[in-house]
């Protein structure tokens, strides 16, 4: 995990183009990289980014995509190229009416890489029954001196919640901006793409789903 002395380090942080269809980031100088993705799909698209970790790096990669009517596919494959390098997925997914979202994830340490740390945590939201969240998690280590881990939570949310809040004149776009809060915080996501906009995008693309859903 990284440290608190980790954390007092300036980090520097890079938006991901999602209508790119392949990506290749190569961090060859020791630092902290901060990287994020953020789609609301409106077509059919496949992204594919290739990172590759050397020199003692820490890359946290931070991921928010919402899709509705159209298919996504995101593919991230990270590799830890050289020693005491550090890579953390955090990614909330969000899937409406006829979507299909694919996010698969692939971690490496290459062989006698040692002290290096992998990390993955997906969510993934499915708004109604004709959508589909399909997610691969996989890391790879050859050796024993490094830590992976990974968590993965997939389903809908419970209707009875929605309904709860709601009886309290709570808004639809309101309550699912309450499921992202924490991750907004954690990833000083807001900041990076500006709070107005991004709250916007967000608010339109639930109202759209739960006029239509």
């Amino acid at each position: 995990m990284m440290t608190a002395k980790d954390k007092k380090k300036i980090a520097k942080n890079i938006i991901i183009d999602p209508m790119k269809k392949k990506i290749n980031l190569s961090f060859d100088k020791a630092g902290i990289f901060n990287l994020y993705l953020f789609n609301c799909c409106k077509k059919k698209h496949v992204c594919q980014i290739n990172i590759y970790l050397k020199n003692k790096i820490i890359v946290n990669i931070y991921c928010l995509i919402l899709v509705y009517l159209q298919t996504e596919k995101i593919i991230i494959n990270v590799y830890h190229c050289k020693k005491k390098s550090q890579s953390f997925i955090k990614a909330k997914l969000f899937a409406a009416k006829n979507a299909n979202l694919i996010f698969n994830c692939f971690s490496r340490i290459e062989k006698n890489i040692i002290e290096s740390n992998l990390e993955q945590s997906i969510d993934g939201f499915i708004l109604d029954d004709t959508a589909k969240i399909d997610v691969i998690p996989s890391l790879t280590t050859q050796t024993n001196n490094s830590n992976a881990k990974h968590n993965v939570n997939l389903g809908k949310i419970d209707p009875k919640i929605l309904f709860y809040l709601s009886s309290k004149t709570i808004k639809n776009s309101q309550i699912y901006e309450l499921f992202l809060r924490n991750f907004f915080i954690q990833s000083n996501f807001l900041a990076i793409f500006k709070e107005k906009k991004i709250i916007e995008t967000i608010e339109n693309f639930f109202m759209i789903t739960n006029n239509e859903c």
